[in-house]
């Protein structure tokens, strides 16, 4: 255990360094990848890819400024899979009220200012879907889940858009544009959605038909580190599977890179591409638990760790570190609960929610929670490896 703070120092600051997005299919991503195998290998595992299709996002640039003021409206963010636009005008402004009705009001050529906040995330790729079908050329929405007053880079994202250009601005931005709403304003995107491929990076040590999985996800959300979310469970993955190298009873073990958990599609509700894609190819298999590593890396002062467990029955009876909790169900662990798979997640409960901002980076990493965190997982993992 001794090696663990240094090591997790070394995998994060080697997976956030070099690009300026690490999306799914995107070259930060797959550096990712790489050096996730080349550790995988380190360490003395077999490793396998396996590819699936998604849609690959070219991001470029993003502005969006009040022209008349002379200004950048600020904590402004460009959205997953945008399209590009070069728009100078006026916005016009659709409330929550209006969008029951949107099939009724003229959006052809408009570029919109959504105020909702009450939308989830399917009902907002639908939304934003339908708004390209008629021809809307654009939309600002604004953003509040964050508590660092930037908007997320992923609050409305559909990798289903081909045309429309995407923005969202978090409160102080959206406070701006409603109180200035008569200005003329400029929203320029360089971006461009396209088909491809990526792969969960898997490593592994082949045994009896019993099989254990350990996950977390290398893509983050475009244009920020991620590196809470989830390079953090990336390394602990690396790390989970040096401490456990020696500590198998016969188990097929695998160590799970999953990719595209940051992406989103409409079924199922979730959209985490990877983990689905892994249990359209697995599902069936004597898989034991899958056990999850994602965003727990935080100081206790804002979060506060909870240990989920789904389909807990199925496990052995386990000397649990800390008092159990219903499962998570918002991240991999989804598509695994659904096949009827017990999975286990150290979930960090945040008072002060960074993930999918430009604030999700490596300073704020908490490496002595990180060490913590990786006990309590151990000793769980053990446990299941030595009686199931």
């Amino acid at each position: 255990m001794e090696d663990l703070y240094a090591n997790y120092k070394k995998h994060i600051s080697e997976m956030c360094t070099g690009y300026h997005s690490y999306h799914t299919a995107s070259p930060g991503e797959r550096a990712r990848a790489d050096y996730f195998e080349k550790t995988m290998k380190k360490y003395g595992y077999k490793v396998r890819r396996e590819e699936y299709k998604v849609r690959g996002w070219d991001f470029k640039y993003f502005s969006f400024c009040d022209v008349t003021a002379g200004k950048e409206v600020p904590f402004a963010a460009c959205q997953y899979f945008s399209s590009s636009i070069d728009f100078e005008g006026e916005l016009f402004v659709i409330t929550h009220e209006m969008i029951a009705d949107i099939e009724n009001i003229e959006v052809k050529d408009k570029v919109l200012f959504v105020i909702d906040n009450r939308l989830g995330i399917s009902d907002l790729c639908d939304l934003i879907e339908r708004l390209e079908e008629r021809g809307c050329l654009g939309a600002v929405f604004a953003n509040f889940p964050s508590a660092t007053g930037y908007a997320s880079n992923k609050y409305c994202r559909s990798p289903y858009i081909k045309k429309i250009a995407v923005a969202a601005v978090g409160p102080a931005g959206a406070l701006y544009v409603a109180a200035n709403i008569k200005h003329t304003f400029r929203l320029k995107i360089e971006a461009t959605p396209y088909d491809t491929v990526t792969d969960n990076v898997i490593g592994y040590v082949e045994g009896d038909e019993k099989k254990i999985v350990f996950g977390g996800h290398y893509d983050s959300s475009p244009l920020t580190e991620g590196a809470g979310d989830d390079v953090s469970g990336t390394a602990m993955v690396l790390e989970m599977a040096r401490l456990l190298k020696d500590k198998n009873c016969g188990h097929t073990i695998e160590f799970v890179a999953f990719s595209a958990e940051e992406y989103c599609e409409k079924a199922p509700a979730h959209g985490a591409k990877g983990s689905n894609a892994y249990m359209e190819r697995h599902n069936g298999e004597n898989i034991v638990c899958m056990i999850n590593f994602d965003d727990c890396c935080f100081s206790e002062l804002f979060s506060k760790a909870e240990l989920c467990v789904g389909h807990k029955e199925k496990l052995p009876e386990i000397n649990w570190p800390m008092e159990t909790n219903p499962e998570c169900l918002c991240g991999d662990d989804v598509a695994f609960h659904d096949c009827g798979y017990p999975t286990v997640w150290i979930v960090a409960r945040k008072t002060i929610p960074v993930l999918h901002t430009v604030c999700d980076s490596i300073d704020m990493i908490d490496f002595d929670a990180m060490v913590e965190v990786t006990k309590k997982y151990y000793d769980i993992s053990t446990q299941i490896i030595m009686l199931s």
